[in-house]
């Protein structure tokens, strides 16, 4: 290879847009030292916070227009922009469905290799939202793009199958490659914000048990039936039980508001976006991870949990839950009340299946899910179309 491959990412890179920002992150890195040259290009609301990139990645960010209201994220900078530079990529790497940066490779002609990651974006529920607009985009182009592309990447076997009824003759173009990050509990972070620790040492010293629920404030979560599952649960056991929801505001805040506003006990902290080493220290303190989700492509919120061994409570829908199972590496549950409130009752009142949980869940994430492995195989997927 006489000169470096360049790889474009196309998505909204930003924490309010929830988990393709952080693949991105976790891949860019590797692909960085593999010896590719690495831009991330984002149309990005106004109003969010951009994620944090690897060394050696080349961000741009582009303004969204007033057209976004109609095509997601359109934005006309990122147009003529990609027409300047249509032909200096080898590969063009577009996270997800439905919005203009999915479109717009297969709209100007470029000589890129186009990757295509689903990340959970065919699932029922992700149908179902904004649904006449989703079924026209795919009728009139999405489908059809879907079906040029060089490489379909999922992340679930559930999201393979998908794909798979969707386009039966297009399986040589299929890979399943999981998510994957690397090891937390290798990493050498500075210490947490002293503010952050105190507010954590006042939660634990008034707690006897604290689920942490960690992603974006948005309606799939399942935020709804948490916290009214936690509210039965507090009846049950008393208000030494906490629950700290922390997570970029999206579009269940405005709901979770009203509903914290007439519950009645005192054991539910809010915190907004948790980042770096504050991070790192909320989940060593915590005592227990949930994440009820009615839709998931592969969450990383739920890996980063495993890797620090806490037994974790997730939904059917988190994207690897068969794994999960086969592992015992978390308690699974329908994204329902009932099903929330049964699986917090028992991983609460047995110590030694939290135990063997941790156990478990650090194990499995060892075994398949380091990105040094994840990443090295997406690599020579790409290289080997």
């Amino acid at each position: 290879m006489h000169q470096k491959d360049h790889l474009l990412h196309l998505c909204s890179y930003s924490y309010e847009s929830g988990g393709p920002a952080s693949v991105i992150l976790n891949h860019s890195r590797f692909q960085i030292d593999s010896g590719m040259d690495v831009t991330i290009a984002s149309s990005m609301d106004q109003a969010h916070h951009a994620y944090p990139t690897a060394p050696g990645v080349h961000l741009e960010i582009f303004k969204q227009s007033i057209f976004s209201r109609i095509l997601s994220e359109f934005s006309w900078t990122l147009l003529f922009w990609f027409i300047r530079k249509r032909n200096s990529f080898q590969y063009v790497h577009i996270h997800g469905l439905w919005y203009f940066g999915a479109l717009l490779p297969f709209i100007i002609p470029n000589k890129a290799k186009k990757i295509v990651t689903i990340h959970g974006f065919l699932d029922p529920y992700a149908w179902n939202r904004s649904a006449w607009k989703k079924k026209l985009l795919w009728n009139v182009m999405q489908k059809r793009f879907l079906r040029q592309a060089d490489l379909i990447h999922v992340i679930s076997r559930e999201e393979e199958q998908i794909v798979l009824d969707l386009f039966p003759d297009l399986r040589s173009k299929i890979v399943f490659i999981p998510n994957g990050i690397e090891d937390p509990i290798k990493s050498t972070l500075p210490a947490p914000a002293p503010d952050f620790v105190d507010r954590i040492v006042k939660i634990k010293a008034k707690s006897s048990f604290v689920f942490l629920f960690l992603s974006r404030i948005n309606r799939k979560k399942g935020l709804d039936i948490l916290v009214h599952a936690f509210e039965e649960l507090s009846r049950l056991h008393g208000s030494a039980i906490h629950l700290i929801i922390a997570g970029p505001q999206d579009d269940y805040s405005e709901e979770l508001d009203k509903q914290l506003a007439t519950y009645p006990h005192a054991n539910i902290d809010v915190f907004d976006v948790v980042t770096g080493s504050n991070k790192a220290y909320l989940l060593e303190q915590v005592d227990a991870f949930i994440l009820p989700s009615y839709s998931e492509g592969f969450s990383i919120a739920a890996l980063e949990a495993l890797a620090y061994s806490k037994p974790s409570i997730l939904s059917t829908r988190i994207g690897f839950a068969e794994e999960l199972i086969s592992a015992d590496a978390a308690l699974i549950c329908e994204p329902s009340q009932a099903s929330v409130l049964e699986a917090m009752q028992k991983l609460y009142t047995d110590t030694d299946l939290q135990t063997r949980l941790a156990k478990n869940a650090r194990a499995l994430f060892l075994a398949n899910y380091q990105i040094e492995q994840v990443a090295a195989d997406f690599i020579m997927a790409i290289k080997q179309v």
